[in-house]
């Protein structure tokens, strides 16, 4: 899979939040997590415990942004957001159109992909290439993905994945590299490249 990089690129971040905030009334730094909202795979019960232990030993200003359409026992994530002593800075935005996707990961401050499994994870690929930080899962196909231009974290780990997240918010060295890591692993996934894979493979089966 790959990148359409004639869509995903950085942008002003000011202005991203400015239009973001317009459509979706996001008007606070956010951490964000874009999937389809599923209950466990997605793991989005993890990553709001390990918000909430952010909100309460860092004193972090975030909001937790979990943009998606609901899926497969979304009312338990609901139903846990809701519960939470957090429950205000949890937004749904809902789904958010292929327009709006790179407006939404750069304007935010850390991009978190905690998912238990995926199949390859290209919004991992999609964050790095609009220059958000990275932190996402250390297991399936996704440190392959990532490569070393995102911090991997225990998905079944609260605190590991809190301070994957922590570092990103508080270093601003690190966030940088981690922003340059992300944009030159980004062009590394590239549909021409897919394409000459792929046909290669074909090629090979025909033989």
């Amino acid at each position: 899979l790959a990148v359409d990089h004639g869509k995903y690129f950085p942008r002003d971040k000011e202005g991203s939040a400015v239009r973001i905030r317009e459509r979706y009334h996001i008007d606070r730094p956010y951490i964000l997590y874009i999937s389809r909202i599923e209950h466990p795979g997605k793991n989005h019960v993890g990553l709001i415990r390990a918000f909430e232990k952010l909100k309460d030993t860092e004193q972090i200003p975030h909001q937790l942004v979990l943009a998606g359409s609901d899926w497969n026992r979304a009312e338990e994530v609901h139903r846990i957001a809701e519960a939470s002593r957090w429950k205000s800075d949890i937004v749904f935005p809902g789904f958010v159109s292929q327009d709006d996707l790179p407006d939404m990961y750069g304007a935010s401050d850390a991009f978190v992909f905690p998912s238990l499994y995926e199949g390859f994870g290209l919004p991992i690929l999609e964050a790095m290439a609009c220059g958000a930080p990275v932190a996402c899962s250390n297991i399936s196909s996704m440190p392959e993905v990532a490569g070393d231009a995102a911090l991997l974290f225990d998905p079944c780990d609260t605190e590991a994945m809190s301070e994957a997240i922590w570092k990103l918010l508080a270093d601003d060295d690190l966030r940088k590299t981690q922003v340059q890591k992300g944009l030159k692993r980004s062009q590394a996934f590239n549909w021409g490249t897919t394409a000459s894979r792929t046909i290669d493979i074909i090629r090979k089966a025909a033989m």
